[in-house]
């Protein structure tokens, strides 16, 4: 899905998903769900260009979880 971003568990914490996820709520509408290996962000709703929104939160995220 274009307006998908897939997260290996390995890598991410829920936590900070859902921590970016509330950071963003003013720019986006981002509904969280998982399976076995990864979490998906599904873009719903976006303040700017869907692209560059996935993009900076991927960004955003990376900085949470390695600050």
């Amino acid at each position: 899905m274009k307006n998908r971003l897939f997260l290996i568990k390995e890598i991410y914490c829920l936590e900070k998903i859902k921590q970016a996820i509330n950071d963003y709520k003013n720019l986006a509408v981002i509904e969280l769900k998982e399976d076995e290996n990864y979490y998906y962000c599904d873009f719903k709703e976006t303040y700017y260009a869907l692209d560059l929104t996935i993009n900076e939160f991927e960004n955003y995220l990376i900085g949470l979880t390695y600050k």
